[in-house]
């Protein structure tokens, strides 16, 4: 799962982002990885740019998970961020009720 972020402003920004996660997608925190302008950020420096983070794995059949970033954008960057996931086995009583459609993620919600 991919998430971007762009500052297009002659000015750095603080942007808070949220992400709820279905159950059913399990996300591997320690996999996270930061790109600024497509440039891995090492872990080392990642204190200038991320600000905050409060990840809340979900609970299978149950609750959904949520990702909640707080970052600092540098003026005219784009800020990506990469996590590894799976999508749980599924019973086939459990799938969403237009199974044709397949898997979906939940919309996020982001503020600059």
């Amino acid at each position: 799962m991919a998430i971007f972020i762009h500052n297009k402003l002659p000015v750095s920004i603080r942007a808070d982002y949220t992400q709820v996660v279905p159950w059913f997608m399990r996300l591997y925190y320690h996999t996270m990885e930061f790109y600024i302008n497509d440039t891995l950020v090492p872990r080392s420096e990642l204190a200038h740019i991320l600000q905050d983070v409060d990840a809340q794995p979900a609970t299978d059949h149950a609750w959904p998970g949520r990702l909640d970033l707080s970052v600092k954008l540098p003026m005219a960057t784009r800020l990506m961020v990469a996590i590894e996931y799976e999508n749980n086995f599924l019973h086939w009583a459990e799938f969403p009720p237009d199974a044709h459609r397949g898997m979906q993620a939940l919309n996020q919600m982001s503020n600059l």
